[in-house]
């Protein structure tokens, strides 16, 4: 069974809308949205930019078992049907604070996935089957469709100048066109 989460703000069809995906670590389960065609871009974020995460840790906060390995991840997978897995971030590199986790996340940009056609979509935190109990806090990301059109977006201001200049030369050719034809001589 998958989890379902619902985005703490925006829809994942609107080209400026952004959909937050909270990946919580202690959970096995991914995180399933769905998605229309298209390219979207993936980041991860922090408190600050509306997500639930700023990094988590595959360790639990004690040493339990001998060697305590400690340290924070912002790595994270993206799965479809689509494509294969897709890997952002190493399992294995660590940071001593969440903050370092996110800021080096940051440094390291976005991601991008592609659907040619509608779909589900999986985001998950990678951790050994059965392993997730001890797991600490989780990752946010900003999951963002690039490039789509809205039909009500207003033009840019390129192209809203490029069309004033056809209509103006449109008149002038017109008006100079009927000041021709009214002062050509009758025969």
């Amino acid at each position: 069974m998958t989890k379902q989460e619902t985005a703490s703000q925006g829809s994942s069809v609107a080209s400026d809308s952004v959909t937050i995906i909270n990946l919580d670590a202690t959970n096995e389960e991914p995180v399933v949205k769905f998605f229309k065609a298209g390219t979207y871009e993936v980041r991860v974020i922090g408190k600050s930019q509306g997500g639930r995460y700023e990094a988590w840790s595959r360790w639990e906060n004690n040493d339990t078992y001998g060697t305590f390995i400690t340290g924070w991840l912002n790595a994270y997978t993206i799965y479809s049907p689509e494509f294969k897995e897709i890997d952002i971030g190493d399992i294995n590199q660590t940071y001593e604070t969440k903050e370092a986790a996110l800021a080096a996340a940051k440094t390291r940009g976005s991601s991008t996935f592609t659907l040619n056609s509608d779909g589900e979509v999986k985001f998950y935190l990678k951790d050994e089957k059965g392993k997730y109990k001890d797991n600490r806090d989780g990752l946010s990301l900003a999951v963002k469709k690039k490039g789509q059109a809205t039909d009500d977006a207003p033009l840019s201001p390129g192209v809203s100048f490029l069309i004033l200049v056809i209509v103006v030369l449109f008149s002038v050719t017109i008006w100079g066109l009927a000041n021709l034809v009214n002062n050509y001589p009758a025969k």
